[in-house]
């Protein structure tokens, strides 16, 4: 098992037991897990099922990654699922920009910019997923929205780019 980061713990973080899918629970995305004392913790943690054993949140886990992107501040819980080759953003479907918030999807474009070849960025809402590279963000409908001119510091904005 790997241990979190220095200084970083769930604390009253609580959002992967919202936003993920938990398939031996039967425990579908973007509802709370039965056994989730919301802003508590687990209620059955030494019983818990070996998808949240293994779940690992790259926020508790990266010392890089500041306060702005803990889960319960933007609403996104970010992830790695390496059989697959995926570092996945999943929001919650109570906030469901919030995955476009400037902290959240620099994180990731810069994540996409340092991944080796063949892994994929992946923003989640519910059923509807975006593609998020160095430059652009993919929609399924093919709809483009490239990052143009930065602002201040390694914050860019994003501008719709019309089909071809």
């Amino acid at each position: 098992m790997v241990d979190p980061a220095p200084g970083k713990s769930c604390g009253s973080c609580t959002l992967c037991c919202k936003v993920l899918t938990i398939e031996e629970l039967q425990k579908p995305a973007g509802v709370y897990c039965s056994h989730c004392s919301i802003g508590a913790g687990c209620g059955v943690y030494p019983e818990r099922p070996d998808s949240c054993r293994t779940f690992l949140c790259a926020w508790l886990y990266s010392p890089s990654m500041g306060p702005e992107l803990k889960p319960e501040v933007s609403h996104v819980v970010i992830w790695e699922w390496r059989a697959g080759r995926v570092v996945l953003a999943d929001c919650d479907l109570d906030h469901p920009d919030a995955w476009r918030a400037p902290a959240v999807i620099n994180f990731l474009r810069q994540t996409a910019a340092k991944l080796p070849p063949g892994w994929l960025v992946v923003a989640k809402l519910g059923r509807q997923s975006w593609r998020i590279t160095p430059a652009a963000i993919l929609s399924e409908e093919g709809d483009v929205i490239g990052f143009v001119e930065p602002r201040v510091g390694p914050v860019w904005r994003a501008a719709l780019m019309p089909r071809r």
